[in-house]
């Protein structure tokens, strides 16, 4: 199993949660990726996405470093299963090659986009262990 870090960011939208809720609604995905081995890296909670932004949703973003590759797949699945414990959520996973929004409807073409995403990022690591830096915005 490869030990490269492939730092990934993720943000967990839900336009009906309040700031106070998401503790409790962000746990299993903290818990699913901290028994995935990630290491969560720069939790935050309950900020808000910038203004004008479609639905004004609340957002967690976690900054995570994956040790090997074979766990973005999880990381994936993690998401699509807590996205779909409740309508209007979608998380957004940002690794080294780019965005994907996982919406828990999964159509043939979104599969192709997360299997495309999977094979980019997984062969892009950073292959250090510092996962504090800042990416831009990368084209989804």
């Amino acid at each position: 199993m490869s030990t490269e870090r492939i730092p990934v960011t993720l943000h967990l939208h839900d336009e009906t949660l309040e700031p106070d809720d998401w503790q409790d609604a962000a746990e299993p995905f903290r818990s699913g990726l901290s028994d995935l081995g990630a290491q969560l890296v720069r939790p935050r909670t309950g900020q808000r996405a910038p203004h004008g932004a479609k639905g004004d949703p609340l957002t967690l973003s976690l900054v995570a470093a994956l040790v090997a590759s074979p766990v973005l797949s999880e990381v994936v699945r993690l998401a699509a299963g807590w996205v779909g414990r409740a309508q209007h959520r979608s998380v957004e996973l940002t690794g080294p090659s780019g965005s994907l929004t996982v919406t828990g409807h999964p159509k043939e073409e979104e599969r192709a986009l997360i299997a495309e995403w999977l094979r980019n990022n997984a062969s892009s690591g950073t292959g250090d262990d510092e996962t504090s830096g800042t990416h831009g915005d990368p084209a989804s």
